[in-house]
């Protein structure tokens, strides 16, 4: 398995999660993980984070995050 190029790996449904993204870009996740949480409880947008894997309660939170932060 080879994981694409870009800063997220994204999945739809899977083991009752609605929607996530997994963060592939370690040095961008470090320098930017405190900016992220902040972003998303400013706008409140829904997620849950374990990790470098973070899961979006609703179609609307996720795509906000994406158009954001990717």
């Amino acid at each position: 398995m080879t994981i694409p190029k870009g800063r997220f790996v994204v999945f739809d449904r899977v083991y009752g999660i609605h929607r996530g993204v997994v963060i592939a870009d370690f040095a961008w996740w470090m320098g930017n993980e405190d900016l992220v949480r902040e972003w998303c409880l400013d706008h409140g947008i829904r997620t849950q984070q374990q990790g470098m894997v973070i899961t979006f309660d609703d179609d609307e939170s996720f795509t906000m995050f994406m158009l954001r932060w990717s």
